[in-house]
């Protein structure tokens, strides 16, 4: 490593402190304050307990959704010293392309890409279970609307309300998976509520939800219809109060928190929960975009590292902006895209890898035609 790599790295690490931390807290008080009336609503000696606890095991997600925004603070920070101390030409009349003297800081951005992944396959799955506790304990007095979930046996519920309160499902549709992700059965229920853990001798089944407890929803007033393949077989059987019930890692306190399922899954679990559950494009979506939203981080500040080196071909204040409007350019394709994913209007692969292809492609460009 040489002595320009140092002072390269002096100048921006911490930058990129700096701007994480920032960028955090400017988003953990934002959505506090969102939040404020639900924290007011328990006890007065617990609100700051529980604020604390909410957040804490948070900020590894909030981190890895800001990465390339807070990689673009950090670069663009660094990028302006350079530019308002001159350093850059001096660089240049070295012999020493500016490209060159980029280089520590595409390493330090592809180590943190690295590190986002590394976070989301270890960290975040380790956070997943007080996450989804922490929430739980401002959302218990909630009441829920119409709602489609499945749990990590592949069957899948349809409802249209759920009392958080009572742990109680209403009007509730169950579609019953096998091993094979076959439909084997149909439930239809007036009310299902929720009895945890198994009886003795029941045999434990292989989930893919790392967050759920295995219990039984027992439904009441209601029918069953069997089926092989697509076909049904034989008559549908009525059932009264308690007549029926389905194994299930589908704990109350996960019906309604979406990380449950996806975003707290390692990356075999989120594959194994595509291959179950083949009609739900956001999991085929999420899936893709473990490995490509991270490539954000190296992209996005490519190209506003790249627009500020240009700066002798604009008004540097017009840079700036034409910077952050491209990187704003490419969260908002990137969401529309993956919205447009998880309805199933668009192909997966599309939806997620199109913007890292297409950013990419001009991040390569504008570093190219860098001039020396």
């Amino acid at each position: 490593m040489t002595i320009l790599d140092k002072y390269v790295l002096r100048t921006f690490l911490p930058a990129l402190l700096a701007a994480a931390a920032m960028l955090i807290f400017m988003f953990v008080l934002v959505d506090f304050l969102q939040r404020a009336d639900k924290f007011m609503k328990l006890a007065s000696d617990e609100v700051w307990g529980a604020a604390a606890e909410y957040y804490l095991y948070r900020v590894p997600g909030i981190f890895v959704k800001m990465a390339p925004m807070i990689a673009l603070a950090a670069a663009m920070l660094t990028v302006v010293r350079f530019l308002r101390t001159h350093e850059h030409t001096a660089v240049a009349a070295a012999g020493i392309s500016l490209q060159r003297l980029l280089l520590p800081v595409f390493l330090c951005l592809g180590l943190l890409m690295a590190f986002s992944m590394l976070a989301e396959e270890f960290i975040i799955p380790a956070c997943g279970r007080r996450m989804v506790s922490s929430e739980t304990r401002l959302e218990r007095d909630k009441e829920y609307g119409a709602h489609q979930v499945a749990d990590g046996l592949g069957n899948a519920f349809r409802m249209e309300g759920f009392d958080a309160r009572a742990n109680r499902m209403r009007e509730v549709m169950v579609n019953i998976m096998d091993k094979e992700n076959a439909l084997i059965g149909e439930i239809y229920a007036q009310s299902a509520h929720w009895v945890p853990g198994l009886s003795y001798g029941e045999e434990i089944p292989v989930s893919t939800n790392v967050l759920g407890e295995f219990g039984k929803w027992v439904l009441s007033n209601g029918w069953y219809q069997g089926y092989e393949g697509v076909r049904r077989a034989g008559p549908k059987r009525d059932f009264g109060p308690d007549g029926w019930y389905v194994v299930s890692d589908l704990a109350p306190q996960i019906v309604f928190v979406e990380e449950s399922l996806s975003m707290c899954a390692t990356f075999a679990q989120l594959r194994e929960l595509v291959r179950k559950n083949p009609l739900q494009y956001h999991l085929r979506v999420k899936m893709h975009n473990r490995l490509a939203y991270p490539l954000g981080i190296i992209i996005v500040p490519a190209i506003g590292m790249s627009l500020l080196l240009m700066k002798q071909r604009f008004n540097y204040l017009s840079t700036v902006a034409l910077t952050i409007f491209t990187a704003s350019g490419y969260f908002a394709v990137h969401l529309l895209l993956l919205n447009m994913g998880n309805v199933g209007q668009l192909n997966h692969v599309v939806a997620v890898w199109a913007p890292v292809l297409i950013f990419g492609a001009g991040a390569i460009f504008l570093v190219d035609m860098i001039k020396t």
